[in-house]
């Protein structure tokens, strides 16, 4: 062995985040060979260096084979048992934080243990493309480095951008996870919008509309006017907002409704049916102040007349109890806005075009130059907010994919009872935990089960990092009966059958 080290610099640089950024960077001395990691007869550092012991282990390990499973035919304590662990991909929009260092902690002791236990094992690094984040943060990028629009490039050209960004951030990830020591097959890695996998995505996308899971059908959805993308529940952030606070706007001001540039999408007046004020008024019809459209007045139990007038306008098109009130009374739905919240042509032609802030704006000039304004009062919103891009959460009325969520809530919710009556009698010290941990689950999938909004989940993001899924209308000429056909859905009015696939 050499009596004295050649070393050479590594920069070590481990981003580790809790509540903020906290970035570790240091250079360290390290050996170039793991013949030298191992050679005592010269001077070692003062210290413990772990940057100077694991520097060449792991690529030692890797050149090995040691964390493939076809190592274990080389296994002299090999038994004939399998084990297998997919590490959580994480997203490609940016470093580690501890809770990847954690996961990666643990799941590495246990395939350790495996291993050494004679198991064949097979653990699986990837990372997630992550939709709507990677999309945004690409797009920010693009915008601060060369001044574009994701609309000012063809979705090819996106998509090559956002693989560019991929092929940096996850090279960066898996050195993070190298540093770490975990064990993974990095010959098995893989990336979620690899076409194998988004094949599976599809696939499994088939079988639950076979299994009646999924279904099209309109529906009032989460509409960023931002991503011009149908978003999720849980990515809409409610805040609570005072009045003026809104972009682009230094005041507001409430003509019988707290959103005035939905007035063009209105089509009926409702009061509750033992509202005192307005009992000489049912049935009848009211002109609308922009227009010849007569709205007619409805009585509903859902009103609360101790809010405001009592008298609500309906606009069943961007709000969701509106919604569900015009398909209880079956009213028309008039839809107002395009796709990037500018109003579309159901509205005057002094509006079209303009954004919807604006056009709330234009609105209140026009009710006042007419003599309709009855006066303003200071008032505090709870606003739907994009917890990706910030923008104020539009409800669209479109056709998307849904998929049912009660029978699945109702499953879940049994399988959560047992758990805990299982973990408390075998495990009495996480009985505490266990059962509140089960008591929140209930709650939200009770809630699933129970509240109309939640019956269903959307499934139709319109993004251009996603790939697509095929699905088509076909038309069907045949003497058989409408039920005879087995796959797809039968649409008996048109003869036709909504089918997906590859």
């Amino acid at each position: 062995l050499p009596t004295k080290h050649t070393v050479t610099t590594l920069d070590v640089s481990l981003s580790l985040c809790t509540d903020t950024s906290v970035s570790l960077s240091r250079s360290v001395q390290t050996p170039q060979s793991l013949s030298l990691c191992t050679d005592t007869s010269g001077p070692l550092p003062a210290a413990y260096s772990p940057g100077y012991v694991e520097a060449t282990w792991y690529p030692w390990w890797e050149k090995q084979g040691f964390f493939r499973p076809e190592y274990h035919a080389q296994m002299k304590h090999a038994r004939n048992e399998t084990f297998s662990l997919c590490f959580p991909p994480p997203n490609v929009t940016g470093s580690l934080h501890l809770g990847h260092a954690l996961t990666a902690a643990l799941q590495d002791a246990r395939v350790r243990w495996r291993r050494m236990q004679g198991h064949k094992v097979l653990w699986i690094p990837g990372c997630d493309h992550a939709g709507i984040a990677t999309q945004v943060v690409v797009e920010r990028q693009l915008w601060k480095d060369q001044g574009l629009r994701r609309e000012e490039m063809s979705r090819e050209e996106f998509v090559s951008e956002v693989w560019r960004w991929k092929a940096e951030k996850g090279d960066e990830i898996y050195h993070q996870l190298r540093r770490l020591g975990a064990s993974l097959d990095w010959e098995r890695s893989c990336f979620t919008l690899d076409p194998r996998y988004s094949e599976a995505v599809t696939e499994g996308f088939v079988r639950l509309h076979e299994g009646g899971c999924v279904y099209r059908d309109q529906g009032l959805v989460n509409w960023s006017c931002a991503l011009r993308s149908t978003i999720s529940d849980i990515e809409v952030c409610l805040s609570l907002t005072p009045r003026g606070a809104v972009p682009d706007l230094e005041d507001e001001v409430v003509v019988a409704t707290t959103r005035p540039e939905t007035m063009f999408g209105d089509v009926a007046i409702a009061v509750h049916p033992e509202d005192q004020r307005y009992i000489h008024l049912h049935g009848s019809r009211f002109r609308h102040p922009f227009n010849s459209r007569l709205l007619p007045l409805l009585t509903d139990t859902s009103i609360q007349p101790e809010l405001g007038t009592g008298a609500v306008k309906v606009t069943p098109a961007h709000d969701h109890t509106d919604y569900h009130l015009a398909l209880r009374h079956s009213l028309p739905i008039i839809h107002i806005f395009n796709q990037d919240g500018t109003m579309n042509s159901h509205c005057d032609s002094w509006l079209q075009g303009q954004p919807r802030f604006d056009a709330r704006r234009l609105i209140l000039e026009a009710l006042m130059e007419r003599g309709l304004h009855r006066g303003s009062e200071e008032h505090s919103l709870v606003l739907p907010v994009c917890s990706r891009t910030g923008d104020i959460i539009e409800p669209f009325l479109r056709s998307q994919w849904f998929v049912r969520c009660k029978k699945m809530a109702t499953q879940a919710i049994a399988v959560s009872v047992c758990l805990s009556a299982c973990l408390s009698v075998s495990l009495s010290c996480t009985h505490t935990l266990s059962h509140a941990h089960t008591i929140t689950l209930s709650v939200s999938l009770t809630h699933t089960q129970t509240h109309i909004l939640c019956l269903t989940h959307t499934l139709s993001l319109r993004l251009w990092t996603l790939g697509d899924c095929v699905s088509l209308r076909v038309s069907i000429k045949r003497r058989g009966k409408p039920g005879s056909v087995t796959s797809g859905q039968w649409d008996p009015t048109c003869g036709c059958v909504t089918v997906i696939g590859v």
